[in-house]
């Protein structure tokens, strides 16, 4: 496979996430707002699961073509080193997603705001914090925050 195939794999993925946090963004927001039988919950709602499906298949085949592309260029897989790329390169973003999680979070307890499905018992207290940033028992939580990327570590660790 060539770079620009792997190149366009990952554009691929980049907006299928993009189509996952719009249709977040629209459940968290604006699915109240829309009547029970409305058409387009359903189209982002439907259009974001679909997503996910095309997130997680490509994901599945470039952490394959990775370990072989890094097997072939180092004539052995190093386990511990492939790990640590892949830490560096999801934790970053990662940290970025909890921040804004929580400072969204923050900012509509601190004003008192009702946006959305934002609920009054919608609570990310600090143990939530602290087992999200240790990937604790994310799959345990069907569609808890950041519950995806559990997936895409355990398909690391898998692969």
């Amino acid at each position: 496979m060539t770079g620009q195939t792997t190149t366009r794999l990952d554009v691929a993925r980049g907006l299928s996430a993009l189509v996952v946090f719009a249709g977040h963004t629209v459940q968290v927001f604006f699915w109240d707002r829309f009547p029970k039988d409305h058409w387009f919950p359903d189209l982002t709602g439907t259009a974001a699961r679909h997503a996910v499906l095309v997130f997680f298949l490509l994901s599945g085949f470039l952490i394959t073509r990775s370990i072989i592309s890094n097997i072939q260029r180092n004539s052995s897989f190093e386990p511990k080193d492939y790990l640590f790329s892949r830490v560096a390169r999801i934790y970053p973003p990662f940290l970025f997603a909890v921040l804004i999680s929580v400072s969204v979070t923050v900012i509509v307890r601190a004003f008192g705001l009702a946006i959305g499905s934002i609920r009054p018992d919608l609570v990310y207290g600090p143990w939530e914090v602290v087992t999200a940033l240790l990937l604790y028992k994310g799959l345990l939580i069907p569609n808890g925050p950041l519950w995806s990327l559990y997936i895409e570590v355990a398909m690391y660790i898998g692969a």
